[in-house]
């Protein structure tokens, strides 16, 4: 515990009213007050669960900043969501090219740790099938919990960040329908997701990567409504449609949504997603 004086301020914007909305972007992100110390004093260390799961994410980012290389700037990005290290330069290029999404710990970070957690658990459930020949297995009933709770504490790890909450819930809606066997459509579960960011924090409608992250997403689900039923009919042209078409979809969805926040669009961040969403799914991910 840390008893400290300071001097704040309550957020404030600029007076351009079509430019950078700064008082909105620091309310959305929960920054009720800035300031500045005026001393301080250290009563007490934190041993609560949450400062220790605070102290080994911090770890986790200096020992991914600790890459040599750019590899200690994109890393922590990467698996923590911590963009602080990136330089200006290197961000503005992401940007410019259309990949600064894949720099945010989103549904595909999040998505890959489900897997991983799945196949790890998998293999337990295997060996307890060949030691103990049940036929109802216990580590089986307990997959969910399992799932629930590696994307939990990997959505913790990550920051929290209006993705890793759009994308943990969903993914934890999935993993609750799924084993409960009840039909729920994925819109619905958009919905449902979107009504729960909000209730969490009402303030995140102020922020752009809200609307942004749930239209890219809702895009997608009502897009590719019976879109299997065309890959059934011809699976190589259809993984070849899954490859570039899900671009184009997002691409033309939020471009009116760049345009509106003065945000930098390029025809050239269709090609250039195709190449390095696959790449990072199947190639840095694994290796990070």
């Amino acid at each position: 515990m840390i008893k400290f004086s300071a001097k704040l301020r309550a957020p404030y914007s600029f007076i351009n009213p079509y430019g950078f909305d700064y008082e909105a972007w620091q309310l959305s992100r929960g920054v009720d007050a800035s300031g500045y110390l005026l001393g301080y004093d250290v009563q007490s260390v934190d041993r609560s669960l949450e400062a220790k799961l605070i102290e080994f994410r911090q770890e986790g980012i200096a020992r991914a900043a600790a890459l040599p290389g750019k590899a200690g700037q994109i890393v922590p990005a990467l698996l923590f969501g911590e963009s602080g290290y990136l330089n200006k330069k290197a961000w503005l290029d992401f940007q410019m090219t259309g990949t600064v999404h894949l720099l945010i710990v989103s549904g595909l970070h999040v998505s890959f740790l489900i897997l991983l957690v799945m196949l790890i658990w998998r293999q337990f459930i295997r060996l307890e099938v060949l030691l103990f020949s049940s036929s109802h297995s216990v580590l089986m009933r307990l997959t969910p919990i399992i799932l629930l709770g590696a994307c939990l504490l990997y959505s913790y790890m990550a920051g929290m960040g209006v993705a890793v909450q759009r994308s943990g819930l969903m993914l934890a809606m999935a993993i609750l329908v799924s084993f409960s066997r009840y039909h729920w459509s994925l819109f619905d579960s958009w919905l449902w997701v979107m009504w729960m960011v909000l209730v969490i924090n009402p303030l995140v409608s102020l922020f752009v990567g809200f609307w942004f992250s749930f239209a890219a997403v809702g895009s997608l689900l009502l897009a590719h409504a019976g879109i299997i039923r065309t890959f059934r009919n011809s699976i190589i042209s259809g993984k070849i449609e899954l490859l570039y078409r899900p671009q184009w979809i997002v691409f033309l969805t939020l471009l009116p949504l760049l345009w509106l926040f003065q945000q930098p669009a390029s025809l050239f961040s269709v090609l250039l997603n195709m190449l390095a969403i696959p790449l990072l799914a199947f190639v840095i991910l694994p290796l990070s």
